[in-house]
């Protein structure tokens, strides 16, 4: 009865977890591969040896072996036996440790802390291998796409608290893809406008939204929002009572990537004629998360903005505009994108120059901005300031043309001929640039 009953328990944790075990990766030795190989009692064989693109290595006295798509237990008996066969050795007990995996990491890329390649010493899951990369980033989506080593491919959706959903083993030579979240927008008669990242769960309503946004300003008419969604048909509106969802009255509405939710208020004629005298964003143009975009602004295709982007009341951003994350575009800051515009000869895109914004530069109020120029990190531009030729780091520059006219803090304060600012930070001259001294 006893032996029954330990047949019958060994069944039920062989069926539990066979095929995770199944599944498990093992560790194979592969081209490039840097080996270490010791034979006990016999100091002189120890040896250190490169796999070959081939798969072989040669080790001494033994020879060529191919050791490429073996275990490391398997290349250790396979070694023994060579020396035992050879009768170089009795009974040898050889030990094989693989210092360097060429072939045999993980790959992760995508909205993670530190993406990369992850050496492989045992079997990893997939929340193991993203706390390795530094965790998820906040723009990261919860969609995962695992492309294993065979070529399959497998989507993973991680849930907020269930850490089983995460509990997918890789193998050597897995490749781990976090995409970026979907990012819903805001405009018109609230406290924030810009666009918010639909983290939890790749999921997002219009109440959550409203509140990502600041919430409502008094003089907004949430009775008469639009919804402007992107469809295989085209753009679509649809009339949206935000006052009834915020009051519970109607069911809160689940919103899609890309979504732009547009609050009117009392004095505009038509939701829909007025999104476009608010913010005209045309197909193609990337906006990061938590941007500002004020009134009367247009973002051309072709334009990229950062996490954190502030663009005021009344900018044209044009196709080949930068800017990247943190940087400030005062009112009616003026880009272009050609240097020696006519009206009669048409440009194809490629003749455009571009602008690139620095992380934390700000273009003060009336800024006009000429192509073909790079405004560098924690810059400061004056107002009305005429920017013809790029802009280092941190420097304040004002007039037209611009000029350096000192050095600005990360905080936006000047600082004073030491390069010392009142807040506690210090920079000094480096190969005749300013950067930051760290602490």
């Amino acid at each position: 009865m006893k032996l029954a009953i330990a047949i019958l328990l060994l069944c039920t944790v062989h069926a539990a977890f066979g095929q995770s075990e199944r599944s498990a990766a093992r560790l194979t030795i592969g081209p490039g591969d840097l080996l270490s190989v010791e034979v006990f009692d016999v100091p002189e064989l120890k040896q250190e040896v490169r796999v070959s693109d081939t798969g072989e290595t040669t080790l001494a006295l033994v020879g060529k072996l191919s050791l490429a798509g073996r275990t490391v237990e398997e290349a250790e008996h396979e070694i023994a036996t060579q020396l035992e066969t050879r009768k170089f050795v009795v009974h040898p007990q050889v030990a094989v440790l693989v210092r360097e995996y060429a072939t045999q990491g993980l790959y992760i890329n995508g909205e993670v802390r530190k993406p990369g390649v992850y050496a492989v010493l045992g079997p990893h899951t997939l929340l193991q291998l993203i706390a390795e990369a530094g965790g998820l980033t906040e723009a990261a989506s919860p969609q995962i796409t695992v492309r294993h080593a065979d070529k399959a491919e497998e989507n993973i959706r991680l849930r907020p608290g269930d850490a089983s959903s995460g509990d997918v083993v890789l193998r050597p030579g897995d490749t781990v893809v976090v995409p970026r979240a979907g990012i819903a927008y805001i405009v018109g008669d609230v406290a924030r406008s810009g666009g918010y990242v639909m983290q939890d769960a790749g999921e997002l309503t219009i109440a959550q939204l409203v509140a990502l946004g600041g919430g409502l300003l008094p003089t907004a008419k949430a009775g008469n929002a639009k919804l402007v969604r992107k469809t295989a048909q085209g753009r679509q509106e649809v009339e949206v009572n935000v006052k009834d969802i915020l009051r519970g009255r109607a069911p809160d509405l689940a919103l899609h990537a890309d979504d732009i939710l547009f609050i009117p208020n009392s004095a505009w004629r038509s939701a829909a004629n007025r999104l476009q005298n608010i913010t005209h964003v045309m197909n193609g143009a990337r906006i990061g998360a938590h941007c500002n975009v004020g009134d009367h602004t247009f973002v051309e295709t072709g334009v990229v903005l950062g996490d954190n982007v502030t663009v005021k009341n009344g900018v044209a951003v044009w196709d080949g505009v930068t800017a990247e994350n943190n940087v400030f575009i005062g009112p009616n800051v003026v880009f272009t994108n050609d240097r020696n515009p006519r009206a009669a000869i048409r440009k194809t895109k490629d003749q455009f120059l571009p602008t690139l914004l620095r992380e934390g530069a700000t273009l003060g109020a009336n800024v006009t901005a000429v192509c073909g120029i790079t405004v560098g990190r924690y810059a400061f531009a004056a107002a009305g300031a005429v920017l013809t030729h790029d802009v280092p780091d941190y420097a304040l520059v004002m007039g037209n043309p611009a000029r350096v006219a000192g050095y600005v803090c990360e905080c936006g304060n000047k600082l004073n001929d030491q390069l010392l600012c009142a807040c506690g930070l210090k920079y000094a001259r480096q190969n005749g640039f300013i950067v930051r001294v760290p602490f």
